[in-house]
């Protein structure tokens, strides 16, 4: 019975510590969060095990590390699952289940007035039959007992309907509760916890233990925003988080920071092993299981060391290292730390968060690609872009506090152009001029086509602009179809390559360039080549 009795007392004090546990620091990675937690807790002389419960199911024990700061050393950290399952609820669930009692206890005590009702109503009929006991009773006074009758039975009947509709009303309430109730517990997961043993020569008041831990139920992912004011400013781009978090429980002021780590990624380089050679046979064979390179489960490792207090009173500590990789930055990943304490409630979806902005360098031109769309774009172009620290992800840009749109932006050195919208004050024109000229002798067995456009650029703004036009020439795939391009040498760059023709112009305001594309097509006359745009 004593035994009994220390471990309920054991029992009850682990629900006490849950309650001063407090979560103070969160690193979010793309596929999980290393979670900090701080408790202050008491220690007694001798040995005691301290447990700390409701944590995420999926708390990976290897990544479990616990320290603490006091006269007392850490002797045992193990994790459970499903710890103190069914013992604590969600703050919301438990709100709905304190409403649904109300609601139940209502309804109940509104039955027990309709029962009064009805039995009321039943006393009235049952007596509506009055006869004099030694006289008769006249019609005057059976007049009053009847119209009594009446407007008693009355109220009874009017008072049982809008009872009714009380009733009713709130039953269907219930329904709701319920099926939010039923939502929630559908939705709850179970929880794991862990325990700790420690070992003190002296009760401790107020002992400080830091617990860390890998979960899955927290993530953020990458976003931005690109926002021009000018062309002739550096762009902005803020670096925004989506964050998810599911992990049961509140983060109230916490210390946020986002990493570009992945902690489910092996990080250790892998160790040398030979190459066996040999024969192969049926006695000896290359892949039998006996040459297989063995692997072995990492645990959790208990480390021991010390720590000095200034008077020179020696802090005891242990930890249970975890084989994530430490907070610091590093040259393969990057950290941003909000600047001041921030609030994440569990079950949040998707929470925007910026939690950097930078001011760019950009150089920005007007583009166009007139055989596709009779429209100029302005970009920007940013170099060392790679250098920037940007994920993978979706972008949305504005342009003099205008929406222009959405793009995705790629981790790649060779992404650095950003386009920022047409502009519909920079006039394009693209037309084939009358007939293409053909031309073979009568001796000749080739067919020579002549194709020109005439591109027009009007600049409509109230200022210069520097464009960029593109324009293609065809790229021959067949050695007997000959393209020559026919654009005058020092008008434009020519990438034979690819066909790609491009002008560099500035334009004044009110101004207008024409350019001209020329190329000839030789095939044979036999042939027929397919259909130009």
């Amino acid at each position: 019975m004593k035994s009994f009795l220390s471990c309920l007392l054991l029992f009850c004090s682990a629900l006490l510590l849950a309650s001063e546990s407090k979560v103070t620091q969160v690193v979010l990675y793309r596929s999980g969060a290393m979670i900090k937690r701080t408790a202050w807790v008491k220690i007694e002389n001798g040995r005691t095990t301290l447990s700390i419960p409701n944590l995420p199911y999926d708390v990976d024990p290897n990544s479990i590390s616990v320290k603490g700061y006091g006269d007392f050393t850490i002797t045992g950290v193990e994790h459970r699952a499903n710890w103190l399952k069914g013992q604590a609820s969600s703050t919301a669930s438990q709100i709905l289940l304190d409403e649904k009692e109300k609601l139940e206890k209502s309804i109940a005590l509104q039955n027990a007035n309709m029962e009064s009702l009805v039995e009321w109503e039943s006393f009235l009929t049952s007596n509506k039959v009055v006869t004099g006991k030694d006289e008769p009773i006249s019609s005057l006074e059976l007049a009053k007992i009847e119209q009594n009758f009446r407007e008693n039975i009355k109220k009874v009947k009017e008072a049982k309907v809008a009872l009714q509709f009380e009733i009713n009303a709130k039953q269907k309430e219930l329904e709701k509760l319920n099926q939010q109730i039923r939502t929630n517990q559908s939705s709850e997961k179970p929880t794991s916890g862990i325990e700790i043993t420690t070992q003190s020569d002296t009760d401790l008041a107020n002992a400080k233990l830091e617990i860390t831990y890998f979960t899955r139920q927290a993530f953020w992912s990458p976003k931005y925003q690109i926002k021009v004011e000018d062309i002739g400013q550096p762009l902005t781009l803020n670096y925004q988080a989506k964050i998810s978090q599911n992990t049961g429980e509140d983060w109230k002021d916490v210390k946020l920071i986002f990493s570009s780590a992945n902690p489910s990624v092996n990080q250790n380089l892998p160790n040398f092993s030979p190459f066996p050679l040999n024969f192969r046979s049926e006695d000896n064979d290359f892949y039998s299981e006996s040459e297989k390179v063995k692997t072995v489960k990492k645990n959790a490792v208990m480390e021991m060391s010390s720590l000095k207090k200034e008077d020179g009173n020696e802090y005891k500590e242990m930890v249970a290292s975890a084989p994530q990789a430490d907070y610091s930055d590093g040259s393969s990943f990057f950290e941003y730390q909000l600047s001041s304490p921030f609030t994440v409630e569990n079950g949040v979806k998707n929470m925007d968060v910026v939690f950097h902005s930078q001011s760019v360098p950009a150089t920005y031109q007007y583009k166009a690609l007139p055989y596709q769309d009779k429209k100029a774009y302005l970009t920007a172009k940013i170099e060392n872009f790679a250098q920037l620290n940007v994920l993978p992800g979706e972008a949305s840009v504005y342009y003099q506090q205008s929406y222009v749109g959405k793009l995705n932006l790629e981790q790649s050195a060779t992404f650095s152009e950003i386009s920022l919208g047409k502009d519909d004050n920079i006039m394009v024109e693209y037309t084939n001029l009358a007939g293409s000229k053909k031309s073979s002798g009568l001796t000749s067995n080739k067919e020579n086509t002549l194709y020109q456009w005439e591109i027009k650029i009007t600049n409509q703004k109230n200022r210069p602009i520097n464009i960029e036009i593109v324009d293609r020439v065809p790229v021959s795939k067949e050695g007997s179809i000959i393209v020559e391009n026919k654009v005058p040498t020092g008008g434009a760059e020519f990438d034979a390559s690819l066909g790609k023709l491009s002008w560099v112009q500035t334009i004044g305001s009110g101004k207008q360039v024409i350019l001209y594309n020329q190329y000839e097509i030789k095939y044979p006359k036999e042939q027929q080549i397919q259909a130009l745009p």
